[in-house]
């Protein structure tokens, strides 16, 4: 199966076993006839054999032809062969027995065998999959979608509003989902999708009607625990859903940035849009990632510390890989206008959402600026 994700063409293979849920998360990119770029390998249930050079600490290592990052239960292969494409061999163990109940019961998702692998797939081969690619595109923290002739980039870091934004967008007319959590950029000013599921917190359904939605079809159990974590905590309680639950349309190929909106939660009496520049929007961009990605970032500074000491190349160098990130950033939004949108710190949620509405449904905000 080849698919056409994030401006490149990946060719996955899996194990019989995986084959519907693999289908389901990536099914909504577009299928694609190029030559690979990106080899993606899912392995059921086993131990990573390869033998290895280095491995400091106990979850980084290195090998012959790559490196090896281990995520807890799961571990990602990874290695470019002689002519330049990248492999990655996904070794994906699944949750199972008594156990894995309990950790579902006090987890803040209740996830589905289905949500697990996809949320496996997504933060810990897809989205890092981009680093290796920094001269062309990089990652970005934010929710994206198209309205009309328009791409827009809500960015910023957790829990400051990007989904409720993203939310509050979905009944206007010729709103499309690009986006929930985070969008890959291009020197060509593209924004193209991310199909992983938006995580919808409890504070998200206040107002409108996505908790019905959130839970159908969903087990009383399941729904129970939504309910109970509710309850006592809005923050603390989420779920997956698939984005064409959400809007009428996806896009995955590609569209040209036209606005970043960087929202900011300080100390104002309302919400207030100022214009941003460009250099401050490049570095406030790179340090969200830094920060949200921090648990690979890790493994390339082990990566950097374990070629060191074998007198060998990093296969990806975290430096390098920023310098590039700048050089993307400049050309990605050039032409885009940038704006911070101020939120108040204690801000009700409702009218927040009603603010949102309000600026993507004022006329002046499609005139150019």
């Amino acid at each position: 199966m080849k698919k056409f994700i994030f401006g490149r063409c990946y060719k996955f293979s899996c194990h019989e076993d995986v084959e519907d849920m693999l289908v389901e998360t990536v099914g909504l990119y577009q299928d694609i006839d190029d030559e690979p770029e990106v080899y993606v390998t899912i392995k059921i249930n086993q131990d990573f054999e390869e033998s290895l050079l280095t491995r400091n600490p106990a979850i980084h290592a290195r090998t012959n032809h790559g490196m090896v990052t281990s995520f807890g239960k799961h571990v990602v292969n990874w290695l470019f062969d002689d002519d330049g494409f990248l492999h990655i061999d996904l070794y994906y163990n699944e949750p199972k027995g008594y156990i894995s109940l309990i950790n579902k019961l006090i987890s803040i998702e209740y996830s589905s065998r289905m949500e697990s692998f996809l949320q496996v797939l997504y933060e810990l081969v897809l989205v890092p999959s981009v680093y290796f690619f920094s001269e062309k595109s990089m990652p970005v923290h934010a929710a994206s979608l198209k309205v009309g002739s328009r791409c827009v980039l809500l960015a910023g870091t957790g829990g400051v509003g990007k989904s409720s934004a993203m939310l509050a967008l979905k009944e206007i007319e010729g709103a499309a989902f690009i986006s929930d959590d985070i969008v890959t950029v291009s020197k060509n000013r593209k924004a193209f999708g991310n199909m992983a599921w938006p995580k919808i917190y409890g504070y998200n359904c206040v107002g409108n009607d996505v908790k019905k939605e959130l839970l159908s079809g969903r087990s009383w159990l399941d729904r129970i625990q939504f309910n109970c974590l509710n309850y006592m905590n809005p923050s603390r309680v989420r779920r997956k859903i698939s984005p064409l639950r959400l809007f009428n349309e996806v896009s995955t190929s590609g569209a040209e940035i036209t606005d970043v909106l960087y929202l900011f939660r300080e100390n104002v009496h309302e919400v207030k849009v100022s214009k941003m520049q460009l250099d401050e929007t490049i570095l406030l961009t790179i340090e969200v990632l830094l920060a949200e990605y921090g648990i690979f970032h890790n493994h390339l500074y082990w990566e950097k510390y374990n070629s060191i000491a074998r007198g060998l190349s990093p296969v990806l160098d975290l430096e390098v890989v920023k310098k590039n990130w700048v050089e993307v950033l400049s050309r990605a939004f050039s032409e885009a206008r940038i704006f911070k949108i101020s939120i108040p710190l204690d801000y009700d949620h409702k009218q927040y959402m009603k603010e949102i509405e309000k600026l993507f449904s004022s006329a002046s905000f499609y005139e150019e600026k």
